[in-house]
């Protein structure tokens, strides 16, 4: 999905909303959530957010296990796949699926 240059980009507040919303998560696991999503280590979370490293590694410790999963790589398609859904909710105008069918050739 590609946002035209004149969509405001989602600011981290809103984005941390959805993430509550659709996966169910507290406030600040949905922040830490987001900073995962966006690529960033534990020490640059814990910066963002005021928070030890270790509190960090709590969070992200209970989202995995929140959401059954083992690594960070699915933790971020949780989160895109919750941002897709309140898109579609909120659009309706988003394809059945982001990502095409691959039919096999006979």
């Amino acid at each position: 999905m590609e946002l035209s240059t004149d969509d405001p980009a989602p600011d981290e507040m809103d984005a941390a909303r959805i993430l509550r919303e659709e996966l169910n998560l507290t406030q600040r696991q949905a922040q830490v959530l987001h900073w995962v999503a966006e690529g960033k280590s534990n020490e640059e979370i814990g910066t963002i957010l005021g928070c030890s490293i270790n509190t960090v590694k709590m969070h992200i410790k209970d989202i995995f296990k929140r959401l059954g999963i083992h690594s960070r790589s699915a933790a971020t398609g949780y989160a895109y796949r919750a941002h897709i859904r309140n898109a579609a909710r909120h659009a309706g105008t988003l394809p059945e699926r982001v990502i095409p069918r691959v039919t096999q050739p006979r």
